[in-house]
């Protein structure tokens, strides 16, 4: 995974399934675990990206409101109470997994792109000759 921007990661390492073979689990931590693990408070949430070699991984980040209720409008810094998630594939051998968490702010959607139309005419229909 390319993150030429970012300066500082850290590196989540999953177990290996107990059969040996491959299983999807869901992992979450808060706030208060990622400021643990790196003594870093409150980052911004756009600046966290998740990865192996292979690609990025989507995270989920749920807005709490500092009593466990989760709010519909995000403040945008992982505070402690708010929870990360994402899915990760386990193998028959433990599987390194990279949280970068200092690079340039990213957008969550790329932004819609804005058809052209002359003047007098409707957008994605032919221009009157």
């Amino acid at each position: 995974m390319d993150a030429p921007d970012y300066h500082h990661r850290l590196v989540l390492t999953l177990p290996a399934s107990a059969g040996g073979g491959d299983l999807k689990v869901g992992v979450i931590f808060t706030g208060k675990d990622f400021f643990r693990w790196t003594g870093l408070a409150r980052p911004s949430v756009k600046t966290m990206m998740l990865g192996t070699a292979q690609g990025r991984i989507l995270l989920q980040v749920d807005e709490r409101d500092g009593t466990g209720k989760i709010v519909a409008e995000p403040n945008g810094k992982l505070d402690d109470d708010d929870q990360v998630s994402f899915l990760a594939d386990l193998g028959a051998t433990p599987r390194k997994l990279y949280l970068y968490y200092d690079g340039r702010t990213r957008r969550s959607c790329p932004r819609p792109r804005r058809s052209r139309s002359r003047p007098g005419t409707r957008s994605g229909s032919p221009a009157a000759t």
